[in-house]
């Protein structure tokens, strides 16, 4: 099978195992093991996230010197990691929400004095 596909295959499947999970991730990592068995690890930190097309896009990202090298690639492994569960993020829309109510409650305050 063609590195790339590979690579592709790998970074849907860790991005549906993230998703099922209902976690958002901030690092992405591969391992590459050549044929000597020589293993290198490369990680790569974003703004937290859950989007497939950053683990692919850093994915590729980190294995193009590998690629390029020449060298025989036995083992290729993609994981995220640095995961924070989707049930406790603060929503942009919540935290509006929180502000709103919080300046309400300032007005009405204020309006008491």
């Amino acid at each position: 099978m063609d590195l790339r596909l590979t690579l592709e295959e790998l970074c849907r499947r860790v991005h549906a195992d993230a998703v099922s999970e209902n976690a958002f991730f901030r690092t992405v990592g591969v391992k590459i093991r050549f044929s000597n068995f020589e293993t290198h690890t490369r990680a790569r930190s974003l703004k937290t996230t859950q989007a497939l097309t950053q683990i692919k896009a850093v994915g590729k990202e980190l294995m193009r010197p590998a690629m390029e090298s020449g060298r025989k690639i036995r083992l290729v492994g993609v994981r995220v990691s640095g995961l924070v569960d989707a049930t406790g993020q603060t929503k942009l829309s919540a935290f509006d929400s929180d502000r709103e109510n919080s300046q309400e409650t300032k007005e009405s305050d204020n309006a008491k004095v």
